[in-house]
């Protein structure tokens, strides 16, 4: 905690190699679909790497395909809503966000070292650091998520 607000979580006996494999699959998966949903998730030169990866059942180095994942802090059906995974750029160095019913997911999918900010993130000895992303009403998503019910209804 800090100041008040909870600001991540431990979550201690993971098996990290499992997770990481989930993470690999989902992203070599959804940069192979044809599915609209995600039309965004294009990893180009580094997508038989990771095909490569899924299908040894390798996990790679720790800087490969690294990962942090979110949470946000609502118990409501808000939070749940899935948003299309999408590309965007931390530090240099391109990212997949996907939405995982209340949780995000971030994945590096760059030649670049993780940096430093996020490095510390990277689970080990099989601990989770699990980040809050607080109220998702407080969130850049939540104006979207508004604008999507009202064209929806």
């Amino acid at each position: 905690m800090h100041l008040g607000e909870v600001v991540g979580y431990k979550i201690r006996n993971i098996d990290y190699s499992l997770l990481k494999q989930f993470v690999l699959s989902m992203l070599w998966r959804a940069s192979i679909s044809d599915s609209y949903y995600y039309k965004k998730v294009k990893l180009g030169p580094l997508e038989n790497k990771v095909k490569e990866l899924v299908w040894n059942k390798d996990i790679g180095s720790v800087d490969e395909f690294s990962f942090v994942l979110a949470k946000f802090q609502d118990t409501g059906t808000v939070s749940k809503t899935m948003l299309d995974p999408h590309q965007e750029r931390w530090w240099g160095r391109r990212y997949y966000r996907f939405y995982l019913s209340g949780y995000v997911l971030y994945v590096k999918a760059d030649s670049q070292k993780t940096p430093e900010e996020w490095a510390i993130f990277i689970p080990s000895n099989n601990e989770l650091i699990l980040i809050s992303r607080g109220r998702i009403e407080n969130s850049k998503e939540y104006p979207l998520l508004v604008k999507i019910a009202q064209n929806s209804g």
